[in-house]
């Protein structure tokens, strides 16, 4: 049987622990790999606000996962989330029919390296970027003139001389 490529969204509870949202993304991707299924791609976009309120929460800690499934393991999976507490919601889209899953996976592992790559490079422009900020910041300090001296004698003295009350 061919396999199809699907996309799977996935909304945890936000209140969930990194230890908790892993164990229940692990789990889902280990019933689509326990079917002869591949995972191309999982991405973590973080907490998101939600467009409505479910279940009392606001936020949201969004997944998506891209693989290679059987019909069959998508409707495993769909039973397996539903049952599983603390997924708030999920949607699963089929992108492609009969693909061929060795090209496929090599095109995966392709854009995952192309997207690590993307990733190092922007991480160390931002670095860069941190690094100028802070010399530009240095060089200001060091450039600003000194604040003058209050003259702090004269309103002590002023303020010593009134006597106690007196407005």
């Amino acid at each position: 049987m061919s396999l199809n490529e699907y996309e799977l969204v996935l909304i945890v509870r936000p209140d969930a622990d990194d230890a908790t949202v892993s164990e229940l993304v692990d789990k889902v991707e280990a019933v689509i790999s326990g079917d002869d299924g591949h995972i191309l791609h999982r991405d973590d976009w973080g907490q998101r606000k939600l467009a409505y309120p479910i279940a009392k929460h606001q936020k949201g800690h969004y997944f998506i996962i891209h693989n290679l499934s059987k019909p069959s393991t998508l409707v495993e999976v769909e039973r397996v989330i539903r049952i599983t507490e603390g997924i708030l919601r999920f949607l699963a889209v089929k992108r492609t029919d009969a693909v061929d899953v060795e090209m496929r996976v090599k095109e995966a592992a392709e854009q995952g390296r192309i997207r690590e790559e993307e990733a190092k490079a922007r991480a160390e422009a931002e670095a860069r970027a941190a690094e100028a900020r802070a010399a530009s910041e240095a060089e200001r300090a060091a450039n600003a003139p000194a604040p003058a001296p209050a003259p702090a004698a004269e309103t002590a003295n002023e303020d010593a001389g009134a006597p106690a009350g007196a407005e």
